[in-house]
Order: C-alpha cells, then sequence, then structure tokens
C-alpha cells in the first residue's frame, strides 16, 4: 500500500471512529491530504499528457500510412496497363 492510501485510511478511521485529532495532529493531517491530493494531480496530469501525445503519435502514423497507400494506388493507377504486370 502506498503512502498516500495509508494516510488517506487512516483519516477515514479517526472520521468512522468520531476521534478529534488536537490541534498539531489536524494541522499535520491537513497537510498530508493536501500533498496527497497535489500529488494525485500531478499523476493525472501526466498521465493526461502520455495518452494525448500516445493519439498524436498514432494520428501522424495512420495519416502516414494513408499517404503512403494514396501514393501506391495513384502510381498503380496511373501506369499503362503493359507495364502493370
Amino acid at each position: 500500500m502506498q503512502a498516500g492510501e495509508v494516510w488517506t485510511e487512516v483519516m477515514f478511521e479517526l472520521q468512522v471512529e468520531n476521534v478529534r485529532p488536537v490541534t498539531p495532529d489536524r494541522e499535520a493531517l491537513e497537510a498530508i491530504s493536501t500533498a496527497i491530493n497535489m500529488r494525485a494531480e500531478q499523476v493525472k496530469q501526466v498521465q493526461q499528457e502520455l495518452l494525448d501525445a500516445q493519439k498524436q503519435q498514432d494520428l501522424m502514423e495512420e495519416q502516414e500510412f494513408y499517404a503512403q497507400v494514396s501514393q501506391f494506388t495513384f502510381s498503380f493507377v496511373l501506369k499503362p496497363a503493359c507495364l502493370q504486370s
């Protein structure tokens, strides 16, 4: 289990048990919660960037493939019938 998951579970258990941490502990838990949320957002952003980059790469490869097919088809159609064999 990752540290963020452990702290999230600890905070949840404290709420379920109706335990109110003293001020320094509450502040520490809030800071940890903020750090967890920020890290999760960073990971989400990196994942989205990777996904977007992969989509762009796939699109470029698809366009290149269709260009090659189009070029082949175009050159095949333009050849005289006697040269197509």
